[in-house]
């Protein structure tokens, strides 16, 4: 079976999002920046005011830059909660406006002599998984990759933030960083031995679906005694 590494992966499934969805990829780094941007801007809000009062600035003008940070703020925040929402529902469009059909297509070009092999049933039940589930799938690839932009930026803007303040606390976020890393790759690790076994139990799992609700193979089931070896009594 052939093996794809990372690159290959984020090509094949960011190539087609760039060429025909821009608007979606322009979503989810603006998604991004803003998750970053807004409580950095929240913060430097209370901070302006705390420095205000210090300085005795009049209550007057206290007031109007008051007003007009926190207009600013909530228009940020708006804006933050729109690209939020657009999250699943437009990685939901992604997977069936660009990888469904080609998974279809794939399917029908596909000769009965290759369907008898045993490895393209695997691959095809993988398939199956990645265009056809959420969590599991190109959804779930996309908004973890999402997930994963979202906290890099984040790093490397409070490493900087805390890094001007303390050096101690940066070394504090690199190793805390690190073995967040170090668990998410023992994760992968994991699911990268154990999907095929899973694409094999999921294709037995429809096989006996399909059989069990067919009437000649139900049938079959009943006139050959088979019952109880399927359901493993």
């Amino acid at each position: 079976m052939k093996k794809h590494s990372i690159w290959s992966n984020y090509r094949f499934c960011y190539g087609p999002l760039l060429r025909k969805k821009k608007k979606i990829a322009f979503c989810t780094l603006a998604e991004a920046v803003f998750s970053v941007f807004v409580p950095i801007v929240g913060m430097a809000v209370t901070s302006m005011i705390v420095e205000g009062l210090e300085q005795g600035i009049p209550i007057k003008q206290l007031s109007v830059m008051i007003f007009l940070a926190f207009a600013g703020y909530g228009v940020l925040n708006m804006a933050k909660a729109y690209l939020e929402a657009r999250g699943w529902p437009q990685y939901i469009e992604v997977r069936t406006e660009l990888f469904i059909m080609s998974a279809l297509e794939k399917d029908l070009s596909t000769s009965m002599e290759q369907f008898e092999d045993s490895s393209v049933h695997e691959l095809r039940e993988k398939a199956n998984r990645c265009v056809w589930s959420n969590l599991d799938g190109l959804e779930g690839f996309f908004h973890d990759n999402s997930e994963l932009l979202k906290s890099g930026l984040g790093l490397l803007s409070y490493s900087l933030l805390c890094g001007m303040i303390n050096w101690k606390i940066l070394i504090m976020l690199a190793a805390m960083s690190a073995l967040s890393a170090a668990a998410g790759i023992s994760v992968t690790r994991y699911y990268q031995k154990i999907k095929d076994s899973l694409a094999e139990c999921d294709m037995t799992m429809r096989y006996v679906n399909n059989v069990v609700d067919d009437v000649a193979g139900g049938k079959d089931i009943r006139l050959f005694g088979l019952g109880k070896w399927i359901t493993g009594k």
